[in-house]
């Protein structure tokens, strides 16, 4: 993950699990 836009579909999908939490840090390239 290096773009916002990669970032939004790994949050997409992520989402879509649902009872999952996460933090996205692109500075970082954390998850």
């Amino acid at each position: 993950m290096t773009c916002e836009g990669c970032s939004n579909a790994v949050s997409r999908v992520l989402n879509k699990l649902g009872g999952v939490e996460f933090d996205i840090d692109l500075p970082n390239k954390k998850v």
